[in-house]
């Protein structure tokens, strides 16, 4: 057997808490896995925002409480996402571990993207909400920054 061969095939698959997500992993795993490959199931989580405003006048400012309930509710919902899909991997035996990194001025396509070249990544698996061009330019489209940023193969799963 070659060292190609034997390479590991690794799948970086971004989720969220979307159907267009769900959609994506469902496929992948009729579709696509093989009992060797590996999963990177691969979350960008949203930053507590806390508007400027609310730091610089009085009466409007959020309090310590609020902002600390605004964290738990963000933590709490990003480790209810890690559970749901860590119950399907490892209900289905899939080989497979989930990452989360916070949201940064790039966006989350360039996360995923700079995500499968950290962890070797050989595929990347995404939903696509299905935008129309005006939409897509003025919102951005993760799937289309992947396709056209990613240095691996992609696959995007459409909306129903």
């Amino acid at each position: 057997m070659t060292e190609e061969a034997k390479k590991v095939t690794r799948v970086l698959i971004g989720v969220d808490d979307s159907e267009n997500c769900l959609r994506a992993f469902n496929y992948y795993v009729q579709h696509i896995h093989k009992s060797d490959n590996e999963v990177i199931l691969f979350h960008v989580s949203d930053q507590v925002k806390v508007p400027t405003y609310a730091l610089l006048s009085e009466g409007m400012a959020l309090t310590p409480d609020d902002i600390r309930y605004r964290v738990e509710s963000l933590r709490k919902k990003n480790k209810e996402l890690e559970e749901k899909y860590d119950t399907k991997c490892r209900d289905l035996q899939i080989k497979h571990k989930f990452l989360l990194v916070t949201e940064d001025n790039h966006g989350a396509g360039h996360a995923i993207v700079d995500a499968a070249k950290k962890h070797h990544a050989n595929l990347i698996v995404v939903g696509s909400r299905g935008l129309g061009a005006l939409k897509r330019t003025i919102m951005g489209s993760i799937s289309s920054y992947v396709i056209h940023h990613g240095h691996i193969p992609a696959l995007v799963c459409p909306p129903e």
